[in-house]
């Protein structure tokens, strides 16, 4: 049985991602993009220093998160997989909304998605399935345009995604399940 304390938390920091992922994604949509990304950081923090329970371990999700985000989605510009609106200034880099967002699900892989620790190929099969309606929703909103089509941006975020979301379980819970880091046994070779 799960404790309560542990279940409310790990519901705030689903409901607050949530929260997050509109406001980033409609601050982009609209060009309010220093509001969106400054909802972005809120919620990273608000996570950091209220929710999450290690401190340490949710930060360092945050800023790994938001790394591998930059890269993952500067690919996916580059690929064709989207396009921002408007005329950004670097059309091809990762949007700061974006950047932000990505710390958020870095926390949230700390906290809500914990679970995948030591689950690489669930972790896989989850962003491989879960992030092509992520950004699929947010060309719906009108964030990004889609100059391929739905199936090659789904295509194209399931691989990346597939990679990404068990390299962020690992980085942030380590090899072992439930982020429990295994002793070697004997003499180190």
């Amino acid at each position: 049985m799960v404790p309560a304390k542990t279940l409310i938390r790990k519901l705030a920091n689903f409901v607050l991602f949530q929260v997050a992922w509109f406001a980033c994604v409609l601050g982009g949509a609209a060009g309010l993009v220093l509001p969106a990304t400054a909802a972005g950081i809120l919620a990273v923090l608000v996570n950091i220093a209220f929710i999450g329970g290690d401190r340490r371990r949710d930060t360092r999700a945050a800023i790994a998160a938001t790394a591998v985000g930059c890269c993952v989605d500067s690919a996916c510009l580059a690929l064709g997989a989207y396009e921002l609106i408007g005329d950004p200034a670097f059309p091809l880099l990762c949007p700061p909304w974006l950047a932000a967002l990505w710390g958020v699900f870095g926390v949230t892989v700390s906290i809500s998605l914990g679970w995948l620790a030591g689950r690489p190929l669930l972790a896989a099969a989850l962003g491989a399935l879960g992030a092509p309606v992520s950004y699929l929703g947010g060309a719906g909103l009108g964030a990004v345009t889609l100059p391929h089509g739905p199936h090659y941006t789904a295509v194209v975020i399931a691989a990346m995604w597939a990679v990404a979301t068990p390299l962020l379980v690992w980085i942030v819970h380590g090899p072992g399940r439930g982020g429990k880091h295994t002793p070697r046994k004997g003499p180190v070779e």
